[in-house]
């Protein structure tokens, strides 16, 4: 079965022509209708009119022969006036007051009537027959015994007989269905010529003006804020579209204002972030630049033990290579560093990334290596760095203890690295900012977000990719995939890239 249009979909303009047309029919119908009806009247009432006159005038040419009787003269005299006057096909007869014919002429297919005779002595009787398909009016008068009748008639008799006069009605019918049409052509015409104006009004005064609307709104959802519309005279219409220019200007004078708010508020978060940035690395390197400072004073001590002077040492150099991871980190973010690309083996990574981190007590290692896993082209300081911020960041999200869990398989072309930890997770409104750099959600001087970017990077620049999935409340778990073979060449500079360029 089609499905029925939704009238959603309709046009205006059919909305509106539907309607007009349905009214424009129902009253053509009804006009038609009404017309018929009283057409109908005015035609039996003439076909009676015209039966009576007709049976009048062929009373008076028969007076002479019936005041005489003689039939022959009379039959004559029906057959003059049929054959003279300006009638159809008709049957004229004289009838007894029993009911017999006295004489008949006319028309002979028209058969002889079966019905009674019973008008009154002053009245004049009419009816409509039917022979076949053709309808008859019958106009039937009394013949009066008259004062001069009344020689050869007693005069107790009050009347002779009876004149019958048929005429076909179809003659009369074709006079009103010539009237019947023109009424229909004229109503037609008139409801047509309506209908035409009624639906031009509508395209000129409403569907025209809309569809200027449609079409300025269509340019306004593009970007576009210089339209304006016709307003037009003063009526509905108008009004819409001084409204729809009023909104239009509206619109576009709050649009700059959201835009210069946008600025001032994306040079704020700078300026924030900026500032934020600054108290971290100042933190981070103020930290180890402290216990350089007071260890480089204190080395030079003249009560300074050898042992004491060799821990002192350890001390500024464990601070100033915390200051160049720091630097290094930063740099990052600006300078094209070309890989050290060599064969390496991934167990290894792993092992040297973990190494470098120191395992709080309440925290369990788990690895999981799979044996026979291919070796990888990656530079080893970096790549080891970049999964050890990973490990780093585990640890972090895991201060009351828990589980880590570090795991690498072959894949198909790739070696997947999976660092697993069962701490808080990381909410979801985070997850699409974590490799931004300088973005943290760690209080100032807990780090400052280049851990997670620094490393997005150089996987990125190893042709490799990384990934994160993370549940609050169950842990966070990064994927990291190295492809077997060389990802960048380090030998070409257009492969080295920074975190910036990594990001796209």
């Amino acid at each position: 079965m089609a499905r029925v249009r939704d009238i959603r979909t309709v046009s205006v303009r059919t909305k509106i022509l539907v309607p007009v047309l349905f009214i424009v029919v129902a009253v053509f119908a009804a006009i038609l209708y009404g017309a018929a009806l009283v057409l109908e009247a005015q035609r039996h009432e003439y076909s009676r009119r015209i039966g009576r006159r007709v049976s009048s005038a062929v009373a008076g040419g028969l007076h002479s022969a019936l005041m005489t009787g003689r039939k022959t003269e009379a039959q004559e005299a029906i057959r003059v006036m049929l054959s003279e006057a300006d009638l159809p096909p008709s049957q004229i007869a004289i009838r007894k007051l029993d009911g017999a014919y006295w004489i008949r002429g006319g028309d002979n297919t028209i058969p002889p009537h079966s019905f009674a005779l019973k008008p009154s002595l002053k009245e004049n009787s009419s009816r409509e027959f039917s022979v076949g398909a053709a309808r008859f009016i019958n106009t039937t008068s009394v013949l009066p015994n008259e004062p001069e009748c009344q020689s050869c008639h007693s005069p107790a008799t009050r009347v002779l007989g009876y004149l019958e006069v048929d005429l076909p009605v179809v003659w009369v019918r074709q006079r009103h269905q010539a009237t019947l049409t023109a009424i229909a052509v004229i109503a037609g015409l008139t409801l047509l010529l309506l209908a035409v104006a009624i639906v031009l009004s509508v395209q000129i005064a409403v569907v025209t003006p809309i569809k200027g609307l449609a079409s300025a709104m269509t340019v306004v959802k593009g970007g576009h804020r210089d339209v304006q519309v016709e307003a037009g005279p003063e009526d509905e219409i108008g009004m819409l579209s001084r409204r729809f220019n009023e909104m239009v200007d509206e619109v576009a004078e709050a649009e700059h204002s959201l835009v210069e708010k946008e600025h001032q508020l994306a040079r704020a978060e700078k300026l924030a972030g900026i500032g934020l940035m600054a108290a971290g690395i100042a933190h981070e390197i103020n930290n180890p630049l402290t216990a350089v400072s007071m260890a480089a004073e204190s080395i030079n001590l003249p009560n300074a033990t050898q042992e004491q002077r060799q821990r002192l040492s350890a001390y500024i150099l464990e601070g100033t290579r915390r200051i160049q991871d720091i630097v290094a980190e930063l740099l990052t973010l600006d300078q094209k560093r070309a890989l050290n690309v060599t064969e390496q083996d991934v167990a290894e990574i792993v092992h040297a990334a973990l190494a470098g981190r120191q395992i709080p007590g309440n925290i369990t290692v788990h690895a999981s290596l799979a044996p026979d896993l291919p070796k990888v082209h990656v530079d080893w300081e970096r790549i080891v760095r970049a999964i050890g911020n990973l490990v780093k960041n585990a640890l972090q999200a895991m201060p009351d203890g828990g589980e880590l869990t570090l795991s690498a398989e072959a894949g198909k072309g790739e070696v997947l690295i999976d660092i697993k930890d069962t701490g808080g997770g990381i909410a979801p409104e985070h997850l699409h900012r974590i490799f931004d750099p300088f973005f943290s959600t760690r209080e100032v001087g807990e780090g400052f977000g280049l851990g997670l970017a620094f490393a997005h990077a150089v996987v990125k620049q190893h042709g490799g990719d990384i990934t994160v999935s993370s549940e609050p409340g169950r842990g966070t778990a990064f994927t990291i995939s190295l492809p077997v073979e060389p990802g960048a060449n380090p030998e070409e500079p257009g492969d080295s890239r920074d975190v910036s360029e990594m990001e796209e």
